[in-house]
């Protein structure tokens, strides 16, 4: 999605620093913070994510790794030549045990198989936002439809917050 016009590097902070994140995604997560980081863009983060009536909240422990377009270059990754020059971010993530977050009763513990975001200021200065989640969420089959059309409707409701919080 387009989130207009806005720096790349503000909308990975929106993203990634629970402060901010939480200044306004309350809707989607009740807790974020950095369990440990170990420098270059790497670190490990707790997420408490909000879940509908008479469900548990899930929760998830991730390692989370954030590249620039100056690290695509480093590893020898050949950008599309569309972004090539631009201000391209990669958020990856995926599910970690970490001592620091044990598993909470008051929770159900999830698990990002893999996901990320790609943040691309492009030539007009407009920032594309993509976002791709495989997730294990332990909900019973009989119950994704539903979380499926409540999961697409959040999705453009933290859209729109995320645009306001830019704007």
């Amino acid at each position: 999605c387009d989130l207009g016009v806005a720096r790349g590097l503000d909308v990975v902070k929106l993203i990634a620093d629970p402060k901010e994140r939480l200044s306004w995604d309350s809707a989607g997560v009740r807790e974020m913070s950095v369990l440990e980081s170990y420098g270059a863009g790497r670190d490990h983060i707790y997420v408490r994510l909000a879940t509908p009536w008479p469900m548990q909240d899930r929760d998830v422990v991730q390692a989370r790794r954030q590249l620039t377009t100056e690290d695509f270059v480093s590893l020898g990754i050949d950008l599309p030549s569309h972004w090539r020059g631009r201000e391209t971010f990669l958020l990856i993530f995926r599910s970690v045990p970490h001592a620091a977050a044990p598993e909470k009763s008051s929770c159900y513990r999830a698990e990002a198989i893999l996901g990320g975001y790609l943040v691309v200021q492009r030539e007009d200065g407009v920032v594309s936002l993509f976002l791709s989640a495989q997730m294990d969420t332990g909900l019973p089959p009989s119950m994704m439809n539903s979380m499926r059309k409540l999961a697409s409707s959040r999705s453009l409701q933290w859209v729109l917050a995320l645009r306001k919080t830019l704007q």
